[in-house]
């Protein structure tokens, strides 16, 4: 099971029914926070994991694809994984349990402060990738995941995925 921890904004977006956080299962390498924003006209969403801080940006996301927001969010992700030349077993591994989501309110400050800061870089590097008709701007989510955050121990967010990859 994955947990989607969305902010109000994407909740009244996407129309997610949100469930509680479920006190057995929680497992943070398969829970994301996940916050709706903009940039010029076009609605961004950014996908970030709770353990690694991996993040996935999504440029352009309308309504529908939050029909099968599974499935976007799986495609999507296995595409980042691949170009971050992750092995076949680590994606699989974290693909594995996106057979089933719960939606939930936000719960860690720590998490929405990092997600504001990729934000932020988000909106700086963007401009070189545009304009793009592209929902999933590969390159992009490369660079974001390969950029320097202080909270981790690994330094950045592809390195933490691997370790916790490696460790589970």
């Amino acid at each position: 099971m994955t947990i989607i921890a969305a902010t109000k904004k994407l909740i009244d977006f996407a129309g997610f029914s949100l469930s509680p956080i479920p006190e057995v299962g929680y497992r943070p390498l398969h829970s994301w926070h996940a916050h709706l924003f903009k940039i010029g006209r076009k609605n961004c969403l950014m996908l970030m994991n709770d353990q690694t801080r991996y993040q996935l940006v999504l440029y352009g996301i309308k309504k529908e694809h939050f029909k099968d927001f599974g499935s976007t969010f799986g495609k999507n992700l296995e595409l980042i994984l691949k170009a971050d030349k992750f092995n076949e077993r680590e994606v699989a591994a974290i693909l594995s349990e996106m057979t089933e989501f719960t939606y939930t309110k936000t719960h860690n400050k720590s998490i929405l402060g990092s997600v504001n800061d990729q934000i932020h870089m988000t909106e700086a590097w963007i401009q070189d990738y545009l304009p793009t008709d592209d929902l999933n701007i590969v390159e992009l989510n490369v660079k974001l995941n390969g950029s320097v955050m202080l909270k981790l121990e690994e330094f950045n967010s592809r390195s933490a995925l691997r370790n916790a990859l490696q460790n589970n």
